[in-house]
Protein backbone atom coordinates (compact mmCIF):
# COMPACT_ATOMS: atom_id res chain seq x y z
CA UNK A 1 0.00 0.00 0.00
CA UNK A 2 1.31 3.45 -0.91
CA UNK A 3 1.70 6.22 1.66
CA UNK A 4 -1.24 8.25 0.33
CA UNK A 5 -3.56 5.23 0.57
CA UNK A 6 -2.27 4.42 4.06
CA UNK A 7 -2.74 8.01 5.15
CA UNK A 8 -6.35 7.92 4.00
CA UNK A 9 -6.99 4.51 5.55
CA UNK A 10 -5.65 5.47 8.97
CA UNK A 11 -6.80 9.10 8.86
CA UNK A 12 -3.34 10.48 9.64
CA UNK A 13 -1.08 12.71 7.61
CA UNK A 14 1.72 11.41 5.43
CA UNK A 15 4.05 13.49 7.58
CA UNK A 16 2.91 11.51 10.65
CA UNK A 17 3.63 8.22 8.89
CA UNK A 18 7.10 9.44 7.91
CA UNK A 19 7.68 10.55 11.51
CA UNK A 20 6.92 7.03 12.75
CA UNK A 21 9.35 5.73 10.12
CA UNK A 22 12.01 8.12 11.45
CA UNK A 23 11.32 6.81 14.97
CA UNK A 24 12.10 3.31 13.68
CA UNK A 25 8.63 1.87 14.23
CA UNK A 26 8.11 0.82 10.61
CA UNK A 27 10.32 0.15 7.61
CA UNK A 28 8.44 0.31 4.31
CA UNK A 29 9.78 -1.27 1.18
CA UNK A 30 11.11 1.46 -1.10
CA UNK A 31 11.46 1.72 -4.84
CA UNK A 32 13.46 4.31 -6.71
CA UNK A 33 11.77 5.32 -9.94
CA UNK A 34 13.21 8.12 -12.02
CA UNK A 35 14.98 9.58 -9.00
CA UNK A 36 11.87 9.50 -6.79
CA UNK A 37 11.45 7.20 -3.81
CA UNK A 38 8.15 5.37 -3.47
CA UNK A 39 7.20 3.70 -0.21
CA UNK A 40 5.19 0.49 -0.03
CA UNK A 41 3.70 -0.65 3.28
CA UNK A 42 2.96 -4.31 4.00
CA UNK A 43 0.35 -5.70 6.40
CA UNK A 44 2.85 -5.84 9.27
CA UNK A 45 3.60 -2.11 8.91
CA UNK A 46 -0.10 -1.29 8.69
CA UNK A 47 -0.83 -3.30 11.86
CA UNK A 48 2.10 -1.63 13.63
CA UNK A 49 0.84 1.82 12.64
CA UNK A 50 -2.68 1.02 13.85
CA UNK A 51 -1.21 0.01 17.21
CA UNK A 52 0.90 3.17 17.45
CA UNK A 53 -2.02 5.42 16.54
CA UNK A 54 -4.21 3.70 19.14
CA UNK A 55 -1.56 4.09 21.82
CA UNK A 56 -1.07 7.77 20.94
CA UNK A 57 -4.84 8.31 21.31
CA UNK A 58 -4.45 6.88 24.80
CA UNK A 59 -1.75 9.52 25.38
CA UNK A 60 1.22 7.15 25.39
CA UNK A 61 4.42 9.02 24.62
CA UNK A 62 6.75 7.98 21.81
CA UNK A 63 9.26 6.81 24.43
CA UNK A 64 6.61 4.68 26.15
CA UNK A 65 5.63 3.13 22.82
CA UNK A 66 9.28 2.41 22.01
CA UNK A 67 9.64 0.72 25.40
CA UNK A 68 6.51 -1.36 24.76
CA UNK A 69 7.83 -2.57 21.42
CA UNK A 70 11.36 -3.12 22.70
CA UNK A 71 10.27 -5.07 25.79
CA UNK A 72 6.76 -6.46 25.34
CA UNK A 73 7.17 -8.50 28.52
CA UNK A 74 7.06 -5.20 30.45
CA UNK A 75 3.60 -4.33 29.09
CA UNK A 76 1.91 -4.43 32.51
CA UNK A 77 4.63 -2.33 34.15
CA UNK A 78 4.60 0.31 31.40
CA UNK A 79 0.80 0.47 31.38
CA UNK A 80 0.67 0.83 35.18
CA UNK A 81 3.20 3.66 35.07
CA UNK A 82 1.21 5.33 32.30
CA UNK A 83 -2.04 4.95 34.27
CA UNK A 84 -0.42 6.44 37.38
CA UNK A 85 0.84 9.40 35.37
CA UNK A 86 -2.64 9.98 33.91
CA UNK A 87 -4.24 9.76 37.36
CA UNK A 88 -1.74 12.31 38.67
CA UNK A 89 -2.55 14.59 35.73
CA UNK A 90 -6.29 14.23 36.40
CA UNK A 91 -5.68 15.16 40.04
CA UNK A 92 -3.78 18.29 39.04
CA UNK A 93 -6.51 19.30 36.58
CA UNK A 94 -9.23 18.68 39.17
CA UNK A 95 -7.38 20.85 41.69
CA UNK A 96 -7.01 23.63 39.10
CA UNK A 97 -10.69 23.45 38.26
CA UNK A 98 -11.64 23.64 41.93
CA UNK A 99 -9.32 26.59 42.48
CA UNK A 100 -10.76 28.45 39.49
CA UNK A 101 -14.33 27.76 40.56
CA UNK A 102 -13.59 28.98 44.08
CA UNK A 103 -11.79 32.06 42.74
CA UNK A 104 -14.60 32.98 40.36
CA UNK A 105 -17.16 32.41 43.12
CA UNK A 106 -15.32 34.87 45.37
CA UNK A 107 -15.17 37.48 42.60
CA UNK A 108 -18.88 37.18 41.77
CA UNK A 109 -20.03 37.31 45.40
Amino acid sequence: MKIKELSNLLNVSQKTIRYYEDCGFIMPLTQNKSGRIFRDYDEAAITQLKTIIGLRKLRFSIDEIKALFAEPEKLAEICNTHRNNLEREIGVMTDRKSTRLNSSHCIVS
